[in-house]
């Protein structure tokens, strides 16, 4: 991990994983993650945002959790939203509903 932001709601990490290709080498995948503050794991996370290669910036607006990404392929700013779905609730309350 290179990056990390924080505010009220979210948690974004931009990392590095080095990965085995079909051939056996080695080859560097560039990602940022979003998660919601209490579930940080992979399988959980809110969002996933590949990078074509080392050469991406990210900014996190903390006060309207507006994601801003600028690589070699382009720039874009993502609107992180409060999901529509909880697969898991983490509130005892939304259980079974």
């Amino acid at each position: 991990m290179h990056d990390l932001w924080v505010n009220e709601q979210y948690v974004v990490a931009q990392i590095t994983a080095n990965l085995t290709d079909e051939k056996g080498a080695t080859v560097a995948y560039q990602s940022s993650y979003v998660f919601s503050r209490g579930s940080r794991t992979y399988l959980n996370a809110y969002a996933a945002i590949p990078h074509p290669n080392f050469h991406a910036f990210l900014s996190l607006n903390r006060d309207n959790s507006q994601l801003m990404l600028i690589d070699t392929d382009r720039i874009t700013i993502y609107q992180i939203s409060t999901p529509l779905l909880s697969v898991m609730p983490q509130n005892p309350s939304l259980l079974n509903k």
